[in-house]
């Protein structure tokens, strides 16, 4: 899985307080449940399945419950709605900040929340500035040097052709 997709779903359990899966993993199980029981409710109450044989019973009983619960069916199905929950139901728009996280966003390194580190940063960032002011201007006098010099070599190298 998507370490992204699976941190959302982490602060959307938060949000929440039960995870969207937990969701889905609950309506099958309900699913599964109550099928079973409409199975039941058939083998029981119908007349013509109350004299048929134990064992006939069983085999009818898990074939009946395999139509919805066995052959992929039902799980397909909720694998569709999870889907569809995570992406359109339980989706926390990008606009909702958790309570608990409020801070972080309130705080964006400003003064109120980091006096001392935000001077450290900003007088760093000045000592920074000045050291590359100070680069620039020792590169700009190295290459005037260089092109001074390399017009003394095509001189000197005249005066030695002659």
């Amino acid at each position: 899985m998507n370490p992204r997709i699976s941190l959302l779903q982490e602060y959307e359990t938060q949000f929440f307080k039960f995870s969207p899966k937990g969701f889905t993993d609950t309506v099958y199980n309900i699913t599964a449940t109550e099928w079973l029981k409409i199975v039941d409710e058939l083998l029981i109450m119908a007349p013509h399945f109350a004299a048929m044989e134990p064992t006939k019973k069983k085999k009818l009983r898990a074939a009946l419950a395999s139509m919805v619960v066995g052959n992929g069916k039902l799980e397909t199905s909720m694998d569709k709605i999870e889907d569809f929950a995570l992406k359109y139901t339980f989706r926390i728009p990008n606009h909702v900040t958790l309570e608990e996280d409020q801070c972080h966003v309130d705080c964006e390194v400003d003064e109120v929340c980091f006096p001392e580190e935000r001077r450290r940063v900003m007088a760093n960032i000045q000592k920074l500035l000045r050291e590359i002011a100070e680069l620039r201007i020792a590169q700009k006098i190295i290459d005037d040097e260089i092109e001074e010099l390399e017009k003394v070599e095509v001189v000197i190298n005249r005066l030695e052709n002659k």
